[in-house]
């Protein structure tokens, strides 16, 4: 994740190309593999027990190693040994181009400073994106003290890198009463909350979730395509409803809807976060306990 952040930030000042970058990625990819598979190969795991934990995880909000603990397959200290394993990302990132004699260690320094105060981040900020980590990423770019916002987005941001990448990166979360869309799939909650979710994009930019969590290759975006974001979201959403019956607030979940080319308008500002998948902008919105209407 700390490549896809630092990498088009470096492409965007013309200090990286695109193919320098691409060659950066790759060797990510090709190193930082999932935990599930170092368990197997380290004989951690079995085969069997790292999909179950897979399939667990469509169904709890939790992490892989957190998960293994739990199921008594694993031990802390063979977590720790497993996320050792994987590789710390921004060290990585940092040795991968001074390696390929892209950027010296004070360009790419340098570049971080830039980065920091041109987009108003903190220290703390910075650590958090450096560390990789998406909740810790995600505090850096979801500052929201409404309740549940935080948590919601969080969530989707989770399951995005669970089941569809971790080559994500995103923009601040920012406020909005009307918002004008291409495609957008969505759902909403209600009971004691009112809770709308929704996944936009303009082109075919529906498609960068559609196809890896649908595992199947679209074209275009169509009603297949549509469906297979409600899917998504539709795991978000539970996972969501789930946590908060456990806080004794009951929540329904209402079937899927999508519309085309139409406007979300509000009596109150709601919240959007761009991210990037592999590079393509989609947009997460999010109103809670307030009017809305689609037209």
């Amino acid at each position: 994740m700390f490549t896809q952040f630092c990498g088009h930030y470096l492409i965007h000042k013309n200090l990286l190309t695109k193919e320098q970058f691409d060659e950066i990625a790759k060797s990510e990819s090709q190193t930082r593999v999932k935990l599930g598979l170092i368990a197997v190969s380290e004989r951690f795991l079995t085969d069997s027990q790292a999909s179950e934990i897979n399939r667990l995880q469509a169904t709890m909000d939790r992490r892989f190693g957190d998960l293994a603990i739990e199921k008594g397959y694993l031990t802390h200290e063979q977590v720790a040994c497993l996320l050792d394993l994987q590789g710390n990302p921004y060290l990585s990132f940092i040795q991968t181009v001074i390696d390929k004699k892209y950027l010296t260690l004070t360009e790419i320094e340098k570049a971080l400073t830039d980065y920091q105060k041109e987009f108003q981040m903190s220290d703390e900020d910075m650590t958090a994106i450096k560390s990789g980590d998406i909740d810790k990423t995600a505090s850096a770019f979801i500052k929201i003290e409404e309740p549940y916002y935080a948590d919601l987005f969080g969530l989707a941001l989770r399951n995005i890198v669970r089941f569809i990448t971790p080559r994500i990166y995103m923009d601040k979360v920012y406020q909005t009463n009307a918002y004008s869309f291409a495609h957008l799939s969505s759902q909403q909650m209600q009971d004691d909350h009112n809770v709308f979710l929704g996944i936009a994009g303009e082109g075919n930019a529906l498609l960068s979730i559609a196809c890896p969590f649908a595992q199947e290759e679209f074209a275009t975006v169509d009603e297949d395509v549509y469906d297979a974001v409600c899917e998504f979201i539709n795991v978000i959403n539970g996972l969501f409803a789930s946590e908060l019956s456990k806080q004794k607030i009951e929540i329904d979940m209402l079937p899927p809807l999508f519309y085309s080319n139409q406007t979300m308008k509000s009596n109150k500002q709601f919240y959007i976060l761009p991210v990037y998948i592999t590079g393509v902008k989609v947009e997460i919105i999010i109103s809670i306990d307030y009017d809305f209407e689609i037209i």
